[in-house]
């Protein structure tokens, strides 16, 4: 099986990676373009007419959900009525949900739909996937929601038989009735735990397993073995001892050693772009450690979960301990930092960034290694 599995990634890079590639490279550019016309602030201030209709000629909420971005994660032969209201011989209807609800009354309808999305992405915001599963939205909807506002949280699937071939073609057994979010989610587990995929995008690896189902095949994917990293870590600083080097010259080494190798690479796959601020140039962006190389075992040195990826001013100020995270992502900012200091330094209290169970062990490391 692992040979064939070999084979098979083999196969896929050479036939549709780099097409996978640009495509959702394409796709990214819609879905930022997307939540910079649609902020998660401005979502309750949404007019009926910039909502519906879903046709595909439209250019509204829906139907951009809908059409523009159905390759970012198609929503199959999905009715209007998904969105919870909509159009239909130029009348305005209700899905029955909301109908049971509000009768014929639209407007009330409309308001609540607006606060049920908005409930869906603050809870996703906050890792809060029993509220998202217990949300009255379409499943189709709150799915397709998540994965353009937070696609480093799920894989960009949205129907239930779809993940189940997914789930069979890589070999992920989940429990019998799994709700879709926390399949999702398991899903997206298992890929970062694999060997190979983990330091693919929740985009790319959705990418293969669409290939692979379609292939007929079956595979079970290789756990990531740790040990390889440690060992990569541990000849990494033999090669920097060897340079008879201390101080800051030597976290200085540390710094571009780390960033022409496997760490900085897995983070890219993993952010695209700076954490903070979204600066997407690659050849700004570094990798940052959480917990610092000098006091993280070799285990942890390379770890995707100890680090971020930022731009050349959010790593030296997270390098110094300018700025730091609680566990639920928010900034937190040194009293250092003076107001003109953080217009200059493009830092503020209401920035956040996406944290993982896995990065807050590291995180709280960080917070009191700089007193907070």
């Amino acid at each position: 099986m692992s040979d064939e599995l070999d084979f098979l990634i083999e196969k896929y890079l050479k036939e549709r990676y780099e097409f996978n590639v640009l495509r959702f490279a394409e796709l990214e550019k819609l879905r930022l373009d997307f939540i910079k016309k649609y902020p998660v602030a401005k979502i309750r201030n949404m007019s009926l007419d910039e909502y519906t209709p879903v046709t595909q000629a439209s250019y509204t909420f829906s139907s951009r959900l809908r059409w523009d971005l159905q390759h970012l994660g198609t929503m199959g032969n999905a009715y209007p009525d998904v969105f919870g209201i909509y159009e239909k011989d130029s009348q305005i209807k209700l899905s029955k949900t909301y109908e049971n609800i509000f009768g014929k009354d639209y407007s009330s309808a409309f308001e609540r739909i607006k606060e049920d999305i908005v409930a869906v992405l603050e809870a996703a915001d906050a890792d809060d996937f029993e509220a998202i599963e217990k949300s009255r939205l379409n499943s189709l909807f709150k799915n397709k929601l998540l994965m353009v506002y937070y696609p480093d949280k799920v894989i960009p699937v949205c129907v239930k038989n779809t993940l189940d071939a997914y789930c069979e073609a890589v070999g992920f057994i989940p429990p019998k009735n799994m709700p879709f979010i926390f399949k999702n989610r398991a899903l997206k587990e298992y890929k970062d735990q694999s060997e190979t995929f983990s330091e693919w995008s929740n985009s790319q690896f959705m990418g293969f397993c669409d290939w692979i189902w379609r292939q007929n095949k079956k595979v079970t994917l290789k756990k990531a073995i740790p040990q390889q990293d440690a060992e990569k870590a541990i000849k990494l600083e033999k090669e920097i001892e060897d340079l008879h080097v201390t101080g800051e010259d030597k976290e200085a080494v540390v710094k571009v050693r780390v960033n022409q190798g496997v760490f900085r690479d897995k983070l890219l796959h993993r952010y695209h772009k700076c954490c903070l601020c979204n600066v997407n140039l690659n050849g700004l962006l570094v990798a940052s450690h959480i917990k610092p190389w000098a006091v993280s075992t070799p285990e942890e040195r390379l770890d995707i979960n100890n680090g971020f990826i930022f731009c050349p001013t959010h790593d030296k100020l997270f390098d110094k301990g300018y700025i730091s995270f609680d566990d639920n992502g928010k900034i937190l900012i040194s009293e250092e930092m003076d107001q003109i200091n953080q217009t200059f330094c493009n830092i503020n209290s209401d920035m956040s960034i996406d944290v993982n169970d896995k990065q807050k062990g590291y995180l709280e490391y960080h917070r009191k290694m700089f007193g907070y």
